[in-house]
């Protein structure tokens, strides 16, 4: 399996603080199934704030780490982005894309703010040839009340990564009646785990494909399975047909 969201490198963000953590959080994934994950350090634009040149150095390090201790798990570089004005005024050479292959932006979407700024961000994003990755919608309170808004966006062309962890129940009823909802109307691309130091223990990838499986059969099970893939490599993701969500029969199920 291929984890697209974590937060594995030492010393970065909610990730392990030692080496000895580090190599308990790989093999547990490995344990799991997980065979490559990407990192995704947390940028909100500042000049404190994690860069790109950080985040390969460490890769490389982290990488030979594994193989010298034969845990047969292979990371990848990407960073988790805030999205605000700031990003669009950004040079490409200040952040990272998953894998670094140039295509897609993993991006926090500041939905809890209030502003409607995002699906401005979105599109000019995608002006600048750059698909918008959005990082669990089913957590935010506004795409709870709008969910019409994420539906519009990924009519427009964004990508969606619901949590694991959501699906499997772990982030509450909500977030998991959520997601399942945003997967049955065809707005969920990817299913990824976000694990760090506290969560990795956890979270199961493989319980939320098999929570996916059963709700909604092989096929759906598969694309996800084969986006995480695509993302990794670079290539095209693939997704459903979106359909409009009701507000009040959104709302309803909860």
């Amino acid at each position: 399996m291929i984890d697209v969201y974590t937060n594995i490198l030492p010393q970065f963000g909610s990730g392990p603080k030692d080496e000895r953590e580090f190599l308990q959080m790989a093999q547990k994934l490995v344990d799991q199934g997980v065979k490559t994950v990407i990192a995704t350090p947390y940028f909100n634009g500042s000049m404190q704030g994690t860069h790109k040149h950080q985040i390969l150095t460490s890769v490389e390090e982290a990488n030979r780490k594994l193989q010298s201790f034969y845990l047969p798990l292979t990371i990848l570089p990407g960073q988790r982005i805030l999205a605000t004005a700031h990003l669009l005024r950004s040079s490409s050479q200040e952040y990272l894309t998953l894998s670094d292959k140039g295509k897609y932006l993993f991006v926090h979407m500041p939905f809890d703010k209030g502003g409607e700024d995002f699906e401005t961000i979105a599109y000019e994003l995608q002006l600048k040839e750059l698909v918008p990755v959005i990082s669990e919608p089913e957590c935010s309170q506004f795409i709870l009340k709008y969910p019409q808004k994420l539906y519009q966006l990924v009519k427009n062309g964004a990508i969606v990564q619901v949590s694991a962890q959501s699906l499997t129940g772990k982030n509450g009823r909500k977030a998991k009646k959520a997601a399942l909802q945003f997967l049955e109307h065809g707005c969920v691309h990817l299913v990824a785990t976000g694990a760090d130091a506290k969560s990795y223990e956890k979270s199961s990838l493989q319980g939320a494909y098999e929570v996916v499986k059963k709700e909604f059969g092989n096929a759906k099970e598969f694309m996800l399975r084969e986006n995480a893939e695509a993302i990794a490599n670079g290539d095209v993701v693939y997704g459903e047909r979106p359909e409009r969500m009701k507000t009040q029969k959104f709302l309803g199920v909860f």
